[in-house]
């Protein structure tokens, strides 16, 4: 799946899990605090389809044709979709990071 195409988002309150449709049907749980190792993992896959990994080791990994502002929209993108992925108890402690490398 591109940066472009459109998915939507969909929140299964019995489960806790988030759920992508797009091309593919992606559900993850979110993270509470309790199950990190899967989380991250899975939080990995879904920003890897997204094409949106490069953030996550910070502004060295920008391409050299990028401009600042499309790489901070870009980095806004990726940290959105990991806040959108925690718990509401975690989120207020990730809440203050600048980019997706602090998350």
């Amino acid at each position: 799946m591109d940066a472009s195409s459109s998915t939507s988002v969909g929140h299964n309150s019995s489960s806790k899990n988030y759920s992508f449709m797009g091309k593919d049907h992606i559900e993850i749980r979110k993270f509470d605090g309790s199950n990190f190792a899967l989380w991250k993992n899975q939080m990995r896959d879904v920003l890897v389809q997204r094409k949106q990994t490069r953030p996550l080791s910070g502004k060295a990994k920008k391409p050299d044709d990028m401009d600042d502002d499309n790489w901070e929209e870009f980095d806004a993108l990726t940290m959105s979709m990991i806040r959108l992925l925690v718990a509401y108890s975690v989120y207020f402690t990730i809440l203050d990071s600048k980019n997706s490398e602090e998350l």
